[in-house]
């Protein structure tokens, strides 16, 4: 699921376009809304992929004009009564003029 929220006048609203600025979440995305997002605000696809395995490491990596930083969160399965943790993503990029197609 792709989530888009951008902040204006204070207010935090709900954004059908990526543009900078964007807070950009997805949660277990389509392969159609990484691709989108990797396109569109010029994120590495790689980048998008490494938090859906559920043994991906914590790190922080830089490339280019983009960090990504991995950390394990805690989760609660009710079923097992038991805590495991799950890949938490974040990536800051540095706007580039190019960065942001609003063509498309």
């Amino acid at each position: 699921m792709l989530t888009i929220r951008k902040t204006i006048a204070d207010k935090t609203i709900i954004s059908e376009s990526l543009e900078k600025g964007a807070w950009i979440n997805l949660i277990s995305p389509t392969e159609e809304e990484i691709n989108k997002v990797a396109e569109q605000a010029g994120i590495f696809y790689d980048f998008l992929k490494y938090p859906l395995d559920d043994e991906e490491r914590p790190r922080v990596e830089i490339e280019d004009d983009q960090i990504l930083t991995i950390i394990n969160i805690p989760v609660f399965d009710r079923q097992e009564n038991i805590y495991d943790t799950i890949p938490l993503e974040i990536i800051i990029l540095r706007p580039r003029p190019s960065q942001f197609n609003m063509e498309k």
